[in-house]
């Protein structure tokens, strides 16, 4: 019903990487890719996979001519990891994240970072959210959109190592 509400109220693309996500093991994961496909196969999945295939398939959408690449990571999750890793994906390989971020570059001209990330009711972000943020901007990210913390906090420009400014809304 959640599913069905969020298509209703006009959304196109679902952010799945949560410490939440994999609470009911590799059924939930299987269970929720298989409802999206199945029920609603225009909507933008980010963040969990049911094959590798999926897991190496870039998501990029493209609206008025401008192509919009999406990656959606997760800081943990809450019943440790899965044995297929391509499940999930989380902050665990920097040189990994880098070369997803590369590809979303070189595939469209704008890329967003949706990252799950913080400490719950914390308005003010963490150093390890600090830290990916600045990595984030060295790499070229455009935009990177925080969640978790269950309360606002800030929006902040990151200048990366190239110069690159990058607005960050921890959550």
């Amino acid at each position: 019903a959640v599913g069905d509400a969020l298509v209703d109220a006009g959304f196109d693309v679902v952010t799945q990487a949560t410490n939440h996500c994999y609470d009911k093991g590799e059924t939930g994961i299987l269970d929720t890719a298989r409802f999206w496909r199945e029920n609603h196969p225009e909507i933008t999945v980010l963040g969990i996979h049911d094959s590798e295939e999926d897991a190496q398939t870039l998501r990029v959408v493209e609206k008025n001519g401008i192509r919009v690449a999406m990656l959606n990571y997760t800081y943990g999750l809450n019943y440790g990891l899965p044995a297929k890793r391509y499940m999930v994906d989380t902050l665990s390989d920097r040189d990994g994240i880098a070369a997803d971020i590369a590809a979303a570059k070189d595939a469209s001209d704008f890329v967003i970072v949706f990252v799950h990330w913080g400490d719950e009711g914390v308005y003010k972000p963490n150093a390890d959210q600090q830290s990916w943020a600045q990595f984030f901007a060295d790499e070229g990210v455009d935009l990177v959109i925080g969640a978790h913390p269950h309360v606002v906090q800030p929006l902040e420009t990151v200048t990366g190592e190239n110069g690159n400014e990058m607005p960050v809304f921890y959550s």
